[in-house]
């Protein structure tokens, strides 16, 4: 049953990381796009407002999708119960968040954040409204309708939002771009999934054993979340903020791109093992394909920021180049443990989440206001990676105790993809000479040079290594499966022989 699971989310993994590479791809060019009509004080002004509204919306997040992929069937009653508690959290999220605006427009002395933040508000709202009927994709591990969803929203938002931004040159247009996408999401979502939602709260105790722990945890990881862009809007001037506002979003492109097809499966997976015993395997598999997949494209975008920021924005955006690489580098710290959320949902133990969370908040924020005190941006992003670092362990050490996965097994699954990155990064460093820019065409031909270099030494290193331990199961057994498929089958089919001369006569 284990390897038949472990298959379905195998292929489930595949199907959605193509999709997504497609919206993020689509998502990345609308940043790009409007970075260059936009200056980095309208990003940042946009990225403050959010910190309240982000913090408010994963505080009051529900974990409804979750408590219906885990139970054994849904029922109508229970859609319209997700839906209700959806959209009585969206309404107090849209409260709470008109509530926080004078404070905000107090603490960052900014009378525009006010009506930003009223405005910006109706996301969180709107998403509340979208189908929950959408889990019976998800419950089938068939995410096909939901990528094709968020491509579609994503296409119309840009149809909107760059225009508007040419037009207007405000960050509006970065406000009404947020709005947008869910509002596409919604008409969707009901399409794909026929349903009409009706107001009842019958089914209430199937999401409440989820609510107390989950409230909880989830006030630790928006805070942990937002830490860093609160601190940097109360000491750096507004362009720094913008430039870090998106290094996030560039730095974050791999680790949506990759990491969510790869982990959303093990969701419904490790939710139908439920055992310790039978998860453990499966989340060994998981944490290593994470950091197999994501690690050394991380690694690359931090070894090449500098060339990154200078081909993709104009010379108003050339100090994110350092929010880029650090930014990358706490991401790459962040992909061992991203299986853990999913492993504490499947056997019901919420609290850890918290914990985990509390851990990391605890750590970063005061690394982040001692760094910035002590050495300006730099001990900032020093604190950054502190934060991170503790958020890491902190995991480990609960993956240790909930399915009895040993510290150095988990350690010794990272030794190859980070022993490549290592690699990696030593044959970009080396070839750095050769980057040139003297042209746009020049950045992106030596820049590529240099990261195919950095990718075949990145992968022979793993390969290498993965052969000297005895070819273990994993996401490297499985790639080069897949290899020996394809290189059988382009093999030509051998002739029969020539009958010979005797057996002709």
């Amino acid at each position: 049953m284990a390897q038949d699971v472990t298959k379905r989310t195998a292929f489930a993994s595949a199907a959605l990381l193509g999709a997504r590479i497609f919206v993020k791809f689509v998502d990345l060019a609308l940043i790009l796009i409007l970075a260059w009509i936009l200056v980095p004080e309208d990003f940042a002004l946009v990225a403050i407002a959010m910190i309240f509204i982000q913090f408010t919306e994963s505080v009051t997040e529900i974990p409804v999708i979750q408590a219906l992929i885990r139970t054994p069937t849904v029922t109508d009653s229970m859609l319209d119960t997700a839906f209700t508690i959806s959209a009585i959290r969206a309404l107090l999220v849209t409260g709470l968040v008109i509530a926080m605006a004078p404070v905000a427009m107090h603490i960052y002395d900014e009378p525009r954040l006010g009506l930003l933040m009223v405005f910006l508000a109706m996301s969180p709202a709107l998403r509340g409204l979208v189908n929950p009927k959408l889990v019976m994709y998800a419950r089938r591990l068939n995410y096909f309708p939901e990528a094709i969803i968020d491509t579609l929203a994503k296409i119309v938002t840009a149809c909107i939002a760059i225009p508007l931004a040419l037009w207007t040159k405000s960050y509006w247009s970065l406000a009404i771009m947020t709005v947008l996408t869910p509002v596409s999401m919604i008409i969707g979502s009901y399409i794909f999934a026929p349903y009409r939602p009706r107001l009842s709260l019958k089914d209430w105790p199937v999401f409440s054993d989820m609510i107390s722990w989950t409230t909880v945890s989830q006030f630790f990881v928006a805070a942990n979340w937002q830490a860093d862009i609160f601190v940097l809007g109360l000491n750096a001037r507004k362009d720094m903020v913008g430039q870090y506002s998106i290094s996030q979003t560039l730095a974050g492109a791999p680790f949506q791109v990759l990491v969510i097809p790869i982990i959303r499966p093990f969701i419904a997976a490790f939710a139908e093992l439920r055992t310790p015993e039978a998860i453990r395997p499966g989340y060994l598999t998981a944490s290593t394909a994470v950091v197999v997949a994501v690690a050394p494209v991380l690694a690359l975008v931090a070894s090449l920021a500098e060339p990154i920021v200078t081909l993709a924005f104009n010379d108003s955006w050339s100090g994110a180049s350092l929010f880029l690489a650090v930014l990358s580098l706490s991401a790459i710290i962040q992909l061992p443990s991203q299986p853990v959320p999913s492993v504490v949902l499947a056997l019901d133990k919420a609290r850890y989440n918290a914990l985990q969370a509390a851990i990391g908040l605890v750590v970063k924020v005061p690394c982040l206001f001692i760094g910035w005190h002590l050495a300006g941006v730099n001990g900032f992003l020093v604190g950054l990676l502190i934060g991170v670092t503790a958020w890491t362990i902190a995991g480990a050490f609960i993956v240790r105790h909930l399915i009895g996965l040993r510290l150095r097994d988990q350690a010794f699954s990272m030794l190859r993809p980070f022993a490549g990155m290592a690699v990696l990064a030593a044959i970009v460093y080396l070839l750095r000479p050769f980057l040139s820019y003297d042209s746009p065409l020049s950045i992106v031909w030596t820049s590529a040079m240099l990261g195919g270099a950095g990718m075949i030494a990145y992968c022979a290193t793993v390969a290498t290594l993965w052969k000297l331990s005895g070819e273990p199961e994993g996401i490297e057994s499985a790639i080069a499966g897949l290899l020996r498929k394809i290189l059988k089958r382009g093999k030509p089919v051998a002739s029969p022989p020539a009958p010979s001369v005797e057996s002709q006569d």
